[in-house]
């Protein structure tokens, strides 16, 4: 793939992160104080409770995506490699060596070690050092958004519904395009039609990150990233567990349950390129 222009790779990642950036605004302003205290407004407890558990689960999406844009994968701070090294290759654009299992993304415009993927939604490359920011992301923005549908969709039966039993006038108030027309002549309003909105994208967030997730975790367990696992290299499997330990460290536990202890980013070694490297499958380069 030839070389992607500035102005393209800025437009982009601007707009990615715009779009992260209102989503997360949205939902927190139209959860904390809209739909849940009116869903809860009978229970202290429950307002509680559900306040506290949905605030955590959005500090941590926002933790792990900043983790995750911000965390260098690239080869250069591997600083000058040895070109008689066995898998080590010249790249092109970079000009440059590169270790074995990194390959250009002409939108980062640079080599990523452990090269998995680019993601649109982050502006930045999945690799070897952001991997498990990605997965843990994608678990919490996959159980956000659930709870997100979930709360939305009473609320919306009980403001504009019912919904029960289901009939043409309850679907054209559901739906985006056809709730615009509801919207136009005053049945629904802005505020609600916002909520449909935001329920809907909800809806794609938790298709697109259970897929992401189940997906990746699959890839992280078997040693493998998605040109490996597309080609069936297996050379760099060490068995589920030190595969899994390799990306997301020992600790993986602490940063699982809370962001501020991702902090410290997983260096990647250089000889952690060459392990289990067989100059027979080089063609893999």
């Amino acid at each position: 793939m030839g070389k992607v222009s500035q102005s393209t790779i800025f437009t982009t990642h601007f707009m990615a992160i715009g779009y992260f950036i209102v989503m997360w605004v949205i939902s927190l302003w139209l959860e904390i104080f809209e739909i849940i205290p009116f869903l809860f407004q009978n229970s202290n407890q429950l307002l509680a409770v559900n306040l506290v558990l949905f605030i955590y689960a959005m500090i941590s999406v926002v933790g792990n995506y900043y983790c995750l844009v911000t965390t260098d994968t690239s080869c250069e701070t591997n600083g000058a490699l040895n070109e008689e090294r066995d898998g080590v290759f010249y790249c092109q654009s970079c000009a440059r060596n590169s270790p074995p299992r990194a390959h250009h993304c002409s939108l980062c415009d640079r080599c990523i070690l452990g090269r998995d993927h680019h993601c649109y939604f982050a502006g930045t490359c999945i690799g070897h050092a952001n991997a498990r920011f990605f997965v843990v992301y994608d678990f919490f923005v996959f159980i956000t958004s659930a709870y997100v549908v979930v709360i939305n969709l009473i609320y919306l039966h009980q403001i504009i519904g019912p919904f029960i039993p289901l009939s043409f006038e309850a679907i054209c108030k559901i739906v985006p395009l056809l709730t615009v027309f509801k919207l136009w002549s005053g049945s629904v309003t802005l505020f609600h039609f916002l909520v449909i909105v935001v329920t809907w994208l909800g809806i794609m967030h938790v298709l697109g990150c259970s897929v992401c997730f189940f997906f990746q975790m699959s890839l992280i367990f078997s040693g493998q990233t998605t040109y490996e696992w597309q080609h069936n290299i297996f050379i760099y499997d060490q068995g589920w567990r030190k595969n899994f330990l390799g990306i997301c460290g020992s600790m993986w536990y602490l940063w699982w349950l809370f962001p501020v202890f991702q902090m410290q980013k997983l260096a990647s070694k250089e000889e952690d390129n060459f392990t289990q490297y067989n100059s027979e499958i080089s063609k893999y380069i």
